[in-house]
């Protein structure tokens, strides 16, 4: 998700309502227990970065981390 004209805090706030969003959702499957949902998030700002590309990297990283926050 790409939010231009935003800052960190704004982005903050919308990450945690979709991550809400998305950790609501349980898919029922007969027979079987319910599925539930997560969902991990990389946030740059572009004055952290110069170019969109460098954004992007720093993005990526940052979303390897919370992957790897999440699952611990």
């Amino acid at each position: 998700v790409i939010l231009s004209e935003s800052d960190a805090q704004k982005a903050e706030r919308v990450v945690a309502k979709l991550r809400a969003a998305i950790e609501a959702i349980e898919i029922d499957i007969p027979g079987a227990p319910s599925l539930s949902v997560d969902a991990a998030f990389g946030m740059a700002v572009s004055l952290e970065q110069s170019d969109a590309e460098s954004v992007d990297i720093l993005a990526d990283q940052r979303l390897y981390e919370e992957k790897h926050l999440v699952r611990e």
